[in-house]
């Protein structure tokens, strides 16, 4: 179960990387530009998230934290299940605004990374999604054929 839970939180990892190397690509073209003023374009179709009534996950209820000095760098991730049920509901969240990924095992945070999300341009979607597909070995057609292990597929238009 560990290893399992390790693999997931790396294959996050993984395709966070990839997320950051092409934001940083974007920004580095961009970062010597003057400042412009955005013009608000249409924006692109999002996943539409199912309503909370479809879904109905169980309440989280968290009943430990990893105990982290800090704010976390990109790329930067913990793992600990020490004092942690050996089983239980795993639960994986994204706090957009603290820019970290957690894993939970009964309430009780075992994992952590920090991540990076969507763009002005295409907004990470925002809701509660079930994994629909699993792939130990997927390769990114976005980006040339990059390896992404242990993807998990969220929605039918490209987010992982």
């Amino acid at each position: 179960m560990a290893v399992n839970a390790a693999r997931l939180i790396w294959s996050l990892v993984v395709a966070s990387a990839l997320i950051v190397a092409a934001a940083v690509t974007q920004v580095g073209a961009e970062a010597s530009a003057p400042p412009r003023t955005r013009v608000a374009a249409a924006p692109d179709p999002m996943p539409t998230p199912k309503p909370a009534a479809e879904l109905a996950p169980p309440r989280l209820v968290v009943r430990h934290i990893l105990p982290i000095a800090g704010p976390m760098k990109l790329g930067e991730w913990h793992w600990d299940e020490e004092g942690a049920p050996a089983e239980g509901r795993i639960v994986i969240t994204a706090d957009l605004e603290a820019g970290t990924l957690s894993v939970f095992r009964d309430g009780w945070e075992i994992g952590t990374a920090a991540i990076i999300y969507g763009r002005d341009d295409k907004p990470t979607p925002l809701g509660a999604f079930p994994i629909r597909e699993k792939d130990a070995d997927h390769a990114s057609r976005t980006y040339g054929g990059a390896p992404m292990p242990y993807s998990l597929r969220l929605t039918g238009d490209g987010v992982f």
